[in-house]
């Protein structure tokens, strides 16, 4: 638990450095820290400094970037330590923000917000109102697709090898996709791969809202009219789903290990041949199979895609936070504000040098090298708005992403944001469970010995106590904001 006092101490200094200096930083003095989730490429030393010393010279900030691997267990023994570090990582996911706001880990934004207009008007006043917990703002969104809706994508090659017609296949559910595999199997002779299709945002492919982070029990059936708080793990479409994954690895369709994005190109094959994969992406966005043949070098076509849904959890699905205990929350908000409002710094950090690691293929399009590999996941970062297209992304690519979030389906507790102190043991003790028995959602486990013991063992822990804490934040706040 962080110190009220070193808390008050940060919000003093930082409204004084504003009063005193109009917000500006103080003469090049401050080094900010900054704990990034990105990745550690071969030039990323060099990439860093430059993005340092670009900061330098625009607002007299410089900053250390730490390439943090493994972020969501690294992360909290950092912060747990008190190691000295500024601008954070935090999400719905990855280092929990509803946690570390529970545990006083993260400095509240607001009046430094005011005095960062520039900053400020990248969302709209519903966005950021969106993204508030407990009434008050701990981070800013990296300005991507918001309307999160997981979503299915074949190899481009498999649609011709296997005479697959996108237009009249029933590709509506994982379900679906059973046919695939069996022709997979029938046309390689193995079984087809599949990555975690729970995991994230994967619960709302069955229409379930999640209000507490990925991976914890705590949904509503966010289009059923009834906003009552369920433990979606005792949900028949929970048990569908274990038996489904587990079916298939026992028929031989799909792995019996797990799998993710990077591993890819272990199972790449030629044009001529069938490549046996089917990826998952949380969000279905305009420009997501360009993004996957610029990182991956993989043709992908989408195949299934959810309405996009606009929540609380989506919008602090990827965020930059200050140290409730930082030495330079002024700074900080002004580095985070470079970050999301100048091309070349976000473009910088995110692509690496010009004629090293991509080609301009146009004023704002590039093509990466294939030698002189930079890859960086640019919804980390900042505004993505002000990245570049890459080859397979349409050249208002981001236009398009603007009128998706525009148009998506609002969630009906838009702002209802779960406080998570009085929970905090249920919720460590459910996690602890729930970590024991993942081998189920990917069908390695048998579901008719584990799953019963499982439910048995989230009762012990206190998730029927959780879900009606849930219960009772959602009525008081439905009464007072509907």
């Amino acid at each position: 638990m962080k110190k009220k006092l070193a808390l008050l101490l940060a919000l003093v200094m930082a409204l004084g450095v504003l009063a005193g200096c109009g917000g500006k930083a103080n003469d090049g003095e401050a080094h900010l820290i900054w704990y990034a989730r990105i990745n550690k490429e071969p030039d990323s030393a060099e990439v860093f400094q430059k993005v340092s010393d670009m900061a330098q010279e625009k607002i007299g900030i410089s900053v250390d970037i730490i390439a943090l691997e493994d972020y969501d267990g690294k992360m909290p023994v950092i912060q747990a330590s008190g190691e000295d570090y500024d601008i954070v990582y935090t999400s719905s996911v990855v280092n929990n923000i509803y946690k570390n706001v529970a545990n006083g880990n993260l400095l509240a934004l607001d009046d430094l917000l005011d005095e960062t207009p520039a900053l400020k008007a990248v969302f709209s006043d519903e966005i950021w109102d969106g993204a508030r917990i407990n009434g008050k703002i701990y981070g800013v969104p990296n300005q991507q697709i918001f309307a999160r809706g997981p979503g299915y994508l074949i190899p481009t090659q498999n649609i011709k090898l296997m005479g697959i017609d996108l237009s009249t296949n029933p590709y509506k559910s994982l379900e679906d996709y059973e046919s695939y595999f069996k022709a997979i199997k029938e046309k390689t002779g193995s079984y087809g791969y599949l990555p975690h299709t729970w995991a994230g945002d994967g619960p709302q492919a069955y229409g379930f809202e999640q209000l507490i982070g990925s991976g914890m029990p705590g949904v509503i059936r966010y289009k059923s009219g009834n906003l009552e708080v369920i433990n979606q793990y005792e949900s028949q479409e929970y048990l569908d789903h274990l038996n489904l994954r587990r079916r298939w690895v026992v028929e031989g369709l799909t792995q019996p290990m797990e799998v993710s994005v990077d591993d890819i190109t272990k199972y790449t094959r030629p044009e001529n041949e069938i490549m046996p994969w089917l990826h998952f992406l949380n969000t279905c966005a305009p420009g997501s199979e360009g993004t996957i043949k610029g990182n991956y070098n993989v043709d992908m076509t989408f195949s299934t895609k959810t309405e996009g849904l606009v929540s609380s959890y989506s919008l602090v699905s990827t965020m930059a936070a200050i140290n409730s205990d930082s030495r330079y929350p002024v700074e900080s908000i002004k580095f985070i504000e470079l970050l999301n409002t100048d091309k070349d710094i976000y473009r910088t950090l995110t692509y690496g040098f010009e004629g090293v690691h991509y080609t301009k293929t146009g004023e704002n399009s590039i093509e990466k090298s294939t030698d002189n590999s930079y890859t960086q996941p640019a919804w980390a970062i900042g505004n993505t708005f002000n990245g570049f297209t890459l080859p397979g992304q349409d050249a208002d690519v981001f236009e398009q992403t603007k009128a998706v979030n525009d148009a998506a389906f609002r969630s009906p507790i838009l702002g209802f944001a779960v406080d998570q102190e009085p929970i905090k043991l249920q919720m460590a003790n459910c996690s602890a469970v729930l970590s024991e028995f993942g081998g189920m959602e990917l069908g390695i486990v048998d579901p008719e010995v584990d799953y019963p013991r499982m439910i048995e063992k989230l009762k012990v822990a206190g998730v029927d106590e959780l879900i009606a804490n849930l219960n009772e934040q959602l009525k008081a706040w439905l009464a007072t904001n509907k």
